[in-house]
């Protein structure tokens, strides 16, 4: 490369081909320099004045053109004043902040300086959440940069619960980088932003994520463990909101309604219990909750297929919520004679309760009683425990002097034997 030379006439020569933005190419002798010492040796010490008019008069009007690089093939000038030309322009589109312009002619400057600064505009755009902006810019130093850095990022947004919409974008916009691995770490990272969303009551959002990352083979897996999850948790309503999602993918959730179904009737909530094991049964909702409500309690364990425990189940919540008549219900459909024992023994001491003795509740009782020791479904316990009741009312209607209601109740136990009774009833006429 020549030097240059002449000083006024040159330099005068370039000014209208700027201003015209005919910047490409600059010719022969374009630019001319003061002194004769080579602009290389000149740069060396750094730019001289006149240099520096150069540099920023041309950047000006290369910007101005909204140029991002010229023709210097066969300008005779140094690739030093090349390179600052471009810096300058980077500079001067950086703070118009058209950073894609200045991203270019940092680039095309091929220096230290421009790749330095193309960084720090990727760092300010990061700082501004501006994340795709920033990753265009810092791409263009290396793709795989540009992902690190927005890694980085995204991972200490996740850990924010205010800010897991923006480590989302971060992630997403990752996972389309061409490197395997950082897709991969970005695929782990919108898991965990989606497992965050699950566990703070956003299941809308988990599983929109995790469709986006998710082949339908994963989705279905995914849905059932999220419910499982959620479900283990007490998140009954997530759990049905994934267990629901399920079937989009090819699996069945129906044991899930079942499983609970079972687990909300344990905890009281009959009618949402009863309303998953319907769904579980691919029933109407209503029509089973319509069903109960009018008592029809047969119909609905035939039509919910609830099983025997369940049926029991229900009998003891309501038993513990002193609901006796709703339990007994349940107990005698279950078929259960230790469970219409306790209704009987609540019956019996009620009516020992009060003074006079409530003999409308010691009637139930006795009847209970009855029942159960004439069943011969009943374990052999059970009946035993039925007649000595039986007995322990008959003897107290005996010393209340009823004997019109203690005999038949030693009749049904065939109660002979009972030494010195009558005497005692003599004793106390």
């Amino acid at each position: 490369m020549g030097n240059i030379t002449d000083t006024s006439l040159k330099w005068r020569h370039i000014l209208p081909l700027l201003a015209a933005c005919t910047v490409l190419p600059i010719g022969n002798n374009a630019i001319a320099q003061a002194t004769n010492q080579s602009l290389e040796e000149k740069l060396a010490q750094g730019l001289n004045d006149t240099e520096k008019q150069i540099v920023d008069s041309i950047a000006v009007k290369m910007v101005k053109a909204g140029k991002i690089s010229l023709d210097f093939s066969k300008a005779d000038i140094s690739l030093k004043i090349q390179q600052k030309i471009y810096e300058k322009a980077g500079d001067l589109y950086n703070s118009k902040e058209n950073y894609p312009k200045a991203t270019e002619a940092y680039l095309n400057a091929k220096t230290v300086y421009g790749t330095n600064k193309v960084e720090e505009m990727g760092n300010k755009l990061l700082d501004e959440e501006d994340f795709e902006g920033a990753f265009n810019v810092y791409k263009r130093i290396d793709v795989i940069l540009a992902a690190e850095k927005l890694l980085n990022c995204a991972v200490e947004f996740s850990k924010e619960k205010t800010k897991m919409n923006v480590a989302e974008k971060l992630f997403l916009t990752i996972i389309n980088s061409k490197d395997i691995n950082l897709q991969q770490k970005a695929k782990q990272g919108l898991e965990y932003i989606g497992d965050n969303y699950r566990s703070i009551g956003m299941p809308e959002n988990a599983f929109k994520l995790y469709k986006s990352i998710y082949d339908k083979v994963e989705m279905s897996s995914k849905c059932l463990a999220s419910g499982d999850f959620l479900e283990d948790k007490g998140d009954f309503v997530g759990a049905e909101f994934f267990y629901s999602k399920a079937p989009q993918f090819g699996v069945s959730a129906d044991e899930k309604y079942k499983e609970l179904g079972k687990i909300v009737l344990g905890q009281g909530k009959i009618g949402e219990g009863l309303r998953l094991l319907s769904i579980s049964k691919k029933q109407n909702p209503s029509e089973i909750l319509s069903l109960y409500n009018k008592g029809k309690l047969e119909d609905v364990i035939s039509r919910c297929g609830i099983e025997k425990e369940t049926v029991l189940q229900l009998g003891d919540i309501y038993y513990n919520l002193s609901c006796y008549p709703s339990a007994l219900q349940y107990y005698e459909i279950a078929k259960s004679a230790d469970g219409i024992m306790l209704i009987a023994d609540r019956y019996k001491d009620k009516g020992y309760s009060t003074a006079p003795c409530d003999e409308k509740m010691l009637d139930n009782a006795i009847s209970l009683y009855v029942n159960i020791f004439r069943s011969n479904e009943a374990p052999e316990e059970t009946r035993n425990q039925a007649k000595a009741k039986i007995k322990e009312l008959g003897d107290f209607y005996a010393m209340e002097k009823k004997m019109d209601k203690a005999g038949p109740l030693y009749k049904i136990i065939n109660a002979e034997g009972l030494s010195g009774l009558n005497d005692l009833v003599k004793q106390l006429k």
